[in-house]
């Protein structure tokens, strides 16, 4: 669902003369009770954008795309600031309380991303995929390319 239906259906349930309970009763609306009150909320708060869908970058993230440019900005100008004081910097800049690791795993996640390296397929990285036995010959699977065993 877009974000502007979902906006829409909220606005619809706000302006009606219905209790909330009381609409979800009369009208089919393709969300949930709950559903309707996280909506509203961040629509309030975040406007359209905070009714998007976010999974593909992962659950309940805590460092906003603001957040992260403004991570990128004060790593690229400091190199040499600590973990802790880029996170008091970010919770005094944004009001994003956030901790060390946080700041960590996204700074290290940056790196692998710019240099080309990314985590790849981590079972393929430490232990071997599988190993076969094909025309005789042991082979050895590893991160998705097959190389012969002696």
């Amino acid at each position: 669902m877009e974000p502007e239906e979902i906006a829409s259906i909220v606005q619809k349930i706000v302006s009606s003369d219905m209790s909330v309970d009381e609409y979800f009763q009369k009208h089919s609306v393709p969300f949930s009770r709950p559903q309707y009150f996280r909506y509203k909320a961040r629509l309030a708060v975040e406007g359209l954008d905070g009714l998007r869908d976010g999974r593909n970058r992962g659950n309940h993230r805590k460092l906003t795309p603001n957040a992260e440019g403004y991570l990128r900005g004060v790593h690229r100008a400091n190199p040499g600031l600590s973990l802790q004081q880029i996170r008091e910097s970010l919770e005094a800049t944004l009001g994003i309380d956030v901790d060390r690791s946080t700041v960590s795993r996204f700074l290290r996640g940056r790196e692998n991303r710019s240099s080309g390296r990314g985590r790849g397929n981590r079972r393929g990285r430490i232990a071997l995929a599988a190993v076969s036995r094909s025309l005789g010959r042991w082979r050895c699977i590893w991160a998705g390319q097959s190389t012969q065993l002696k």
